[in-house]
């Protein structure tokens, strides 16, 4: 198994333990770590904004208070929705280009599979099932989604923000993000449909 420089193996070995008999990898590749923005972003950024902005005003008022003994237990509460204001505004970023460092994405002529890390994380058939893709417009990139769209309509939005550090467990569909290998990635899906003829 190929190791790349942050320790993480190369997609083919990432996924080659989660393959079953038989099945074949077709395509294998990851996320681009440098695509930071989504859609949803015209939303989560202004909202991170306002959210922070009103904790840490909030917060430096309790702590105003706490200084003069009048609450002291006050100034604590505003803490976690101060942190939290900063995970949306800066962490959630981080948080994304970490994760797509260790993510592999793999199409087989059965499912297309995703990992993180050295454990699975998601699978899904690849026939008979809806199968979404989008281009950048620059079409530098694309993002496929596999499924009927089971995840719920949260999930959905905040997918590929970093916002679903959040929703961990959440049922979410699977999906390959922002992948830079455009040719290869559809190239591989019009191979695993014709695969199932």
């Amino acid at each position: 198994m190929t190791l790349l420089s942050d320790g993480i193996a190369e997609p083919e070995g990432q996924l080659g333990a989660y393959l079953r008999p038989g099945e074949r990898l077709l395509w294998s590749g990851r996320p681009d770590p440098a695509v930071t923005l989504t859609h949803a972003d015209w939303f989560v950024i202004p909202f991170s904004i306002f959210w922070t902005g009103f904790s840490i005003a909030w917060e430096a008022s309790a702590v105003a208070e706490a200084s003069r003994g009048t609450a002291p237990l006050l100034a604590l509460w505003g803490i976690p929705f101060v942190a939290i204001g900063l995970f949306m505004l800066y962490g959630r970023f981080v948080f994304k280009r970490r994760r797509k460092r260790r993510t592999a994405y793999g199409l087989t002529d059965r499912r297309a599979l995703v990992a993180v890390g050295d454990r699975a994380l998601s699978d899904s058939p690849v026939r008979a099932v809806p199968t979404t893709v989008r281009r950048t417009r620059d079409g530098a990139h694309v993002s496929v989604s596999f499924g009927p769209g089971g995840a719920g309509a949260t999930a959905r939005m905040y997918a590929n923000t970093g916002m679903e550090a959040f929703a961990r467990g959440a049922g979410a569909d699977v999906a390959f993000y922002d992948v830079a290998d455009v040719d290869g990635l559809l190239g591989a899906l019009q191979r695993a449909a014709a695969a199932g003829d």
